[in-house]
């Protein structure tokens, strides 16, 4: 493993557990459902239900771990259910059947409160490209989702790699790309301080930056190649174990996932007159859906084109 990298990565002895020993049916149990997803941070895990971290696990000690869940998510209404979920997790190895079984439905309720859509749709993004059915077929794979570091964040680095089979035999040198997309959920989001303007201006100033540019690249390539050793990308799944990190290009794509806009609303034509034409992309669907297709990833320019009636 490289040492430049050190963040997003688990060490050897983390990584051999979640694949061969005592968190070997943690990894089973997500793997066999797929509303859970299994995010790689530094040296720990994030399981996430429904775009909220349902278990966080990290090293605690020699050879043991810690398992917990935000208790901010079990209302005063479930309290029992918050007792029932500390008993599980407090054990050495919990029965992770049990502990997902309650755990989720706490998560239901306070989501259903809370009304935060954005990461729901977020993780569907996720589970589309990264391990349903239609994967393979796709033009993108998500590498990471809330992507943090230095006053940097980013809602999903995803990596450009096209289904054509040429392509994904990485023949004559070819390189896969990544894309940081900021993704946006209805009005509210599309302005202000956390909106279009303010993000491309962050992002440009990160790509820009060649030190944090270079070691962004490298943690992908490595944080990429722990998702394939763990099969949480199963359609690139070989006989042939993964075993070196695929090389990815110098050159990074921005682009912007604007989901369930009001086209009788004005702000997102608003922001888009401020934004560069150069290195600005929007991720669009192929009819509806969460799939990310070459075909419905256009420039700016084009973008306002084919779109002028549903951006306002």
């Amino acid at each position: 493993m490289a040492t430049e990298v050190n963040s997003r990565i688990l060490n050897p002895d983390f990584f051999g557990d979640l694949k061969y020993g005592q968190l070997r049916n943690l990894l089973t149990s997500i793997k066999c459902d797929d509303t859970l997803d299994l995010q790689i941070r530094h040296n720990q895990i994030h399981i996430y239900y429904r775009g909220g971290k349902i278990l966080d696990v990290k090293p605690h000690g020699a050879q043991s771990y810690k398992f917990a869940l935000d208790e901010n998510y079990f209302q005063e209404s479930n309290r029992h259910d918050r007792l029932l979920v500390k008993r599980l997790l407090n054990r050495d190895l919990p029965d992770f059947t049990a502990f997902f079984g309650v755990a989720k439905q706490a998560l239901d309720i306070y989501l259903t409160s809370k009304k935060t859509a954005e990461r729901e749709f977020q993780q569907l993004i996720v589970r589309t490209n990264n391990y349903s059915s239609i994967a393979n077929s796709t033009d993108y794979f998500i590498v990471d989702i809330e992507y943090a570091k230095q006053g940097s964040r980013f809602d999903l680095v995803a990596l450009s790699w096209p289904s054509e089979s040429f392509l994904r035999k990485l023949t004559k040198g070819y390189k896969p790309r990544l894309m940081i997309i900021e993704m946006k959920y209805g009005e509210a989001a599309l302005g202000g301080k956390a909106g279009l303007t303010k993000h491309h201006q962050d992002i440009e100033t990160f790509i820009q930056n060649s030190s944090l540019n270079q070691n962004f690249k490298l943690e992908m390539e490595y944080l990429f190649l722990q998702k394939l050793q763990l099969g949480l990308i199963p359609c690139l799944e070989r006989k042939k174990e993964w075993v070196d990190p695929i090389r990815f290009d110098d050159q990074m794509d921005i682009g912007y996932l604007i989901a369930d806009h009001d086209p009788a609303s004005k702000r997102l034509i608003n922001e888009l007159v401020k934004l560069p034409v150069e290195n600005t992309k929007f991720v669009t669907s192929n009819f509806a859906g969460y799939a990310l297709f070459n075909e419905n990833v256009f420039g700016l320019a084009e973008f306002k084109g084919r779109f002028g009636k549903q951006i306002g």
